[in-house]
């Protein structure tokens, strides 16, 4: 749902061409081939950062006592319906951030990118209808999804403490008690036990405006670090990680407070240098620690991200010429 995804700033394009919006060569000769058109829509639902949203829903399956199950593949559907949409609103923030070129350059149109996001959250509606209370949890997403991406006006993604908020519920909250319920856990339990896991994804979402500060205010988008400054942002960081770390070992999910703990050395860091470069190390380093949390009682999740990892730089490197994602961020 963010417009810099949880796991954007572990993943950047790099591209050799100063005119990295422009149609470059090797994608025109193709753009008309009909598997062309099938991947550029199929990537446009941008799998790769479907790795977040995989690890905090494994996070709640593997603590309800069992694993991720084809309820996972429904709500992947609805995430990539609203990172969609999110591209449709974004594009201005996009280009000031030098980031994505489907839409804005022309390669995806905009009637098909309604239509595969309205297929995507049909599909993902549909299969809620079989799931009782926990449809509320599907609807509940798309509705996130809107308020923050915004309609005919600038969303939550431009209200700093409504931005905060979305994420931390649609990513934190939603996602994990999704996992939680379909691996047959209660909806109030689910919800204590997301606490945490809200906080994380509050903090991570805080660095990633911190990364993205200068095109954010090139566009006057109002995110948290645009408003309230670098300073406060990484301090609300280091506020919620440690709130993360406390509440998962009162939950005693020592899983996820180990994480945190871990977490917490480059947050330091950061706080004494509140840079783009330690707000990247510091969000690759609190993603990667749940991840790894959650793969040692779900190793599927290696298989998952290592498999969508190598697709999407073959599909990025044959259609455009360009090496992401690439770990570590740009």
């Amino acid at each position: 749902m963010t417009s810099t995804s949880l796991s954007e700033i572990i993943f950047a394009a790099r591209e050799d061409s100063a005119e990295k919006h422009k149609i470059h060569p090797r994608s025109t000769r193709s753009a008309q081939a009909p598997l062309a058109f099938v991947a550029d829509l199929l990537f446009l639902t941008r799998p790769v950062l479907l790795g977040p949203v995989w690890v905090v829903y494994g996070a709640g399956a593997v603590l309800a006592g069992s694993s991720p199950g084809i309820d996972l593949l429904f709500v992947s559907f609805v995430v990539a319906g609203v990172y969609i949409h999110n591209q449709l609103t974004d594009i201005p923030n996009d280009r000031a951030n030098r980031k994505l070129f489907l839409l804005p350059d022309g390669h995806v149109s905009h009637r098909a990118a309604l239509i595969l996001t309205a297929m995507l959250w049909s599909a993902g509606i549909l299969w809620s209808a079989t799931q009782g209370i926990r449809s509320v949890l599907f609807f509940l997403a798309i509705v996130l999804g809107l308020l923050y991406n915004g309609l005919w006006q600038p969303g939550w993604k431009s209200r700093p403490l409504l931005g905060l908020v979305a994420n931390s519920l649609a990513h934190g909250v939603i996602t994990f008690v999704a996992g939680f319920t379909a691996a047959g856990g209660t909806i109030a339990e689910g919800v204590v036990r997301s606490i945490p896991y809200a906080f994380a994804v509050g903090a991570v979402y805080l660095a990633t405006t911190i990364v993205d500060e200068n095109g954010d205010r090139l566009t006057t988008k109002r995110t948290f670090c645009v408003v309230y400054g670098r300073v406060a942002c990484t301090r609300w960081i280091a506020g919620l990680v440690c709130a993360a770390a406390v509440i998962a070992a009162v939950n005693g999910d020592m899983w996820m407070a180990a994480a945190a703990i871990v977490s917490l050395v480059p947050v330091f860091l950061l706080l004494r240098a509140p840079d783009v470069g330690n707000a990247q190390r510091a969000a690759v380093i609190a993603v990667g620690a749940l991840a790894l949390a959650v793969a040692a009682r779900w190793t599927s999740l290696l298989v998952l991200a290592a498999a969508t990892f190598t697709a999407t730089r073959y599909y990025y490197r044959l259609r455009f010429g360009v090496v992401y994602p690439t770990l570590g961020g740009g």
